[in-house]
Parts: structure tokens; sequence; C-alpha cells
């Protein structure tokens, strides 16, 4: 039997799944399947990132998310049972977000509100289904899913998105190399309770020693997660059975100062290596599995190395104590600084994730515009008043049209038929497809136009507008495609037209 679809995802993972949720949103024929019969109820990952956040609540109520889990507000290092620094994210000044801090979450737990936010699209994950063959050819796929009744099926598709992992089945039918290598140290990882303790709920801690790492996070008020890291000896065989319990409260007891309690009742216990791998090309024809791949690849490869230098190895010995110095005399008096806390913040946050880095051509920025907010910038929250009281203009942008704001700007040269022309000239050049509202900052517009109320100009402002008139384009992805003062709206018709 064959089925026809636009995209197939394979693997239904939180990429895969949000994925699933984008096309959903965008009306694309799809489905998503996954080999595993029922999601894994181990934690797994833990931490969610605020423009995460961001990007899932324009399917469902992401607020609903941040109730199950805890907000992380920094984190601390210590080195050899002593504080060396600690780091503070909760007084940046962080405004124009519904989402200003990480998020501390079982994995478990956002796949199901995954699934939820998918069900209100009316779709589901297949499952127990295994792709075990795909061929691609010049008009499409086609991919044979081996089902739970030993029944095979066959899917066509114009393309397929492999969301599978490691092994990935796809990128080994896109022939796509997989270049990278683990990473030399060995980890375990223990789920636990832990009882008369004083750590902190909010803050994820590192702790630096002779011969390794041991990170804690913590999950619940009794449950915290401790990963520890080594550097194996290479005549030692590596251990294949699962860490003890026992293991475990030795590096505790070893690595953290008094007072960091007792561990109990473990909850999972397990060994693991990582690896620092990338695709090569993220595209093979009609299989997807990239420049921001590889920037946040580089990114946490670097800090993992500077964290885990730990070996008796001559050269490995000398960076960690040049890691040990720097986090003792020079990163206290950085963090200091909230410019450099926030430059962090930016890269853990996914922010700074931005089409304008990487010199995108779908994006673009009025000629001699030189606002704090760019063409391929993510769109800034900011609070407005609407008709039925204050919201955000994320929240205005929800949905799967294009959404083009017109800044009216204080130039009373700038006539409310001025500023609906201008508005009718970008829904002309792209045909449909995009949803018009007028941001003011005094006064009000007639009947047939959405506008919102922005007193004391903050809005202007926060594009770099000011007191001119000026214009949004924003994508249906939340990002900005073109942004620019009203006075060069050609320049964005030449864009669209082009």
């Amino acid at each position: 039997m064959t089925h026809d679809c636009d995209v197939l995802i394979v693997g239904a993972g939180p990429v895969g799944t949000a994925l699933a949720l984008e096309l959903a949103l965008q009306k694309v024929s799809f489905r998503v399947v996954d080999r595993a019969p029922v999601r894994d109820d181990k934690s797994r990952a833990l931490v969610i990132q605020p423009r995460t956040l961001e990007l899932l609540n324009r399917h469902g109520a992401a607020e609903s998310l941040v109730r199950r889990g805890r907000i992380l507000r920094g984190g601390s290092v210590y080195i050899r049972g002593k504080l060396a620094v600690e780091l503070d994210l909760d007084d940046l000044g962080t405004t124009d977000t519904e989402f200003p801090l990480p998020l501390n979450i079982s994995q478990a737990v956002t796949e199901a509100f995954l699934d939820e936010c998918l069900a209100q699209y009316g779709i589901s994950v297949e499952r127990p289904a295994t792709a075990v063959s795909i061929a691609p050819d010049a008009s499409g796929v086609t991919t044979v899913l081996e089902m739970p009744d030993g029944q095979s099926e066959s899917v066509r598709s114009r393309y397929v998105v492999g969301c599978d992992g490691a092994h990935s089945i796809v990128r080994h039918a896109a022939n796509l190399a997989f270049d990278g290598a683990p990473y030399p140290q060995d980890f375990m990882l223990c789920d636990v309770h832990l009882r008369d303790s004083n750590l902190p709920q909010d803050r994820i801690s590192v702790h630096l020693g002779r011969h390794g790492v041991l990170a804690l996070l913590p999950i619940s008020d009794t449950v915290v997660r401790l990963v520890a890291s080594h550097q194996p000896d290479p005549s030692v065989p590596v251990p294949q059975d699962a860490p003890t319990l026992a293991q475990f409260q030795a590096h505790f007891r070893a690595m953290t100062p008094p007072g960091r309690g007792t561990l109990h009742d473990a909850l999972w216990l397990t060994r693991f290596r990582l690896h620092h791998r990338c695709a090569t090309r993220y595209q093979a024809g009609r299989l997807f599995r990239l420049p921001v791949g590889r920037a946040l690849l580089r990114g946490t490869d670097r800090i993992f190395a500077f964290f885990a230098a730990a070996s008796p190895d001559p050269q490995r010995l000398l960076r960690r104590r040049l890691r040990d110095l720097f986090l003792r005399r020079l990163l206290p008096w950085l963090v200091r600084s909230r410019r450099s806390r926030r430059r962090v913040f930016l890269f853990l946050s996914e922010f700074g994730v931005s089409y304008r880095a990487c010199g995108s051509g779908i994006v673009g920025t009025a000629p001699g515009f030189r606002g704090p907010v760019r063409g391929g910038d993510r769109l800034p929250d900011g609070r407005v008043l609407g008709a039925s009281g204050e919201t955000g203009l994320q929240r205005v942008c929800r949905g799967a049209a294009f959404h083009f704001f017109v800044f009216a700007g204080s130039d009373k040269v700038v006539a409310e038929a001025g500023l609906r022309m201008a508005a009718e000239r970008v829904v002309a050049a792209m045909g449909g497809g995009v949803e018009v509202r007028f941001i003011l900052r005094g006064g009000r517009l007639g009947e047939g136009v959405e506008w919102y109320a922005d007193p004391g100009g903050a809005r202007h402002r926060q594009f770099g507008f000011g007191t001119r008139p000026g214009y949004v384009l924003v994508r249906p992805d939340g990002y900005v495609g073109h942004i620019g003062p009203l006075a060069k709206l050609d320049a964005l018709v030449s864009f669209l037209e082009g």
C-alpha cells in the first residue's frame, strides 16, 4: 500500500515533533513516524532555552509548560570544593520576551507537551514504524516502513527529513558524512533523590576536581541529576556495566563542599560517551537533516573542552591549571560586568540566533537604516495596547501568515491615508498572505483596520524608529523579514517583487 504526502519526518523526538508542528501550522501535508512503540520516560535533556519557549508558544500555551518545570536563574562553578564564580542571569534587564530565563524540565515532560500541541492540529506520531529503506529519485522519495504487524508500507513523499539521531537511516541514504569523534572522557549519569541538602533549586553547579567534572542539575525539590566525567586510563578497559549509587556518592562527597546532602534511591543510572559530530551537509537532493548548526557545535565544543580539561597527561595538566587560574582570578571579574553576562546569555538563550548573522538573502534591511533591529533578527517582544487590552507583539504575530507592522511615528505629515496606502502596496506586492497592523504613538484609526497603541513610543524606540514612521515585515517563524523607515518602503517593495 502506498500513501502520499509532501513531507515524511523520520524520528519523533523533540526536533522531529517541533518540525511537525511547523508543517501543521503551514498546512503542509506530512507524516511523522518513530520506531519506538512509546516515548521514553527517562528525563534525558533537562533545559529549554528562552527562544525555544517563544517558538513553542506559537503552537500552544508555553506558560503551561513553564508551570511544569522550574526557572533557572544562574550557575556556580566550584574548584576542589571551593566556590570560584557565580553567574547570575536574572538581573540582565531582559524585557523583550515573555520568557527571560531558561526552564529546567524533563525531556519526557517536554515531549508530552509537544504531543499535546500536535494533537490540537488533529495529528499524532505514528509508532512503532521503522524506516527500512529510502529511495530518492528525480520527482520524490519512496520510503518503506515496517509496521508493528510485520507488514510493510510504501510512502511516497516529495521530501524526507531525518530526525532519527546519530545512526540516522536518512543520513545514510543521503550518503552524508558525519564528521567528528567522541570526546576522550567517560561519563556517568544519575537521577537520584537528595536529602539534607542546601543545594539551590534554581541554579546549575559545576564542580571541578583533579581528575574530572561533576555537574549538578535540580530536577525537583528532592531529585537532582549528577553527571560525572573522568579521563580514562587507556590501559584499562572501559566498564560496560551501569555505575552504582555508591560510586556516585563517592564522587559527590569528594567534589562538592560540605552540606550538599546524601544521595539515596536512584531513579536512573547509566554510562555514556559524548561526541562532537556534525553532518557535512543538511540536504542531499530531497533528503534533509547550516551555518547555525556549525556555530552551535563550535561554541559547545569549546565550552566542553575548557571545563573537561582533566588528565594526568602533562599538556592537559597545564591546560587544567590554566583553566583553574582563569576561573579563580579572571572569570569573577568578567561576570561582574552585565554586558559580559549578557553576551553569554545571548548565546545560551538562542536569542542571538539570526538570519542576519548568516548573511541570508531571504531577509533585508532598508538602505541606510541603522536601528538595533535588522532584517533576519528575532522579533523582539514588547507590550502594546489593543482593543482587548494589553498584549505582546509576538502574541499578535501568531499563525501561518506574514505580519506587516506600520509604525505611525509622530510625524504629522503622514496622515491615515498615507499609512493605509503603504500597507496596501505591501499586500499587493506579496499577493496576499499577510496581516497588517498599525502601531500608533497617539490617536486612533478609523474602521476596518487593526491598530495598537504605543503610549510613550517605547515600541517605536525599540525598533529604532523614534518619532519617525517605520515598517517591520515579520516572517511566520517570528523573524524580521525586512525593516526600515516608511520613507524607504520602495526598498521593501523591490525586495518582495525581486
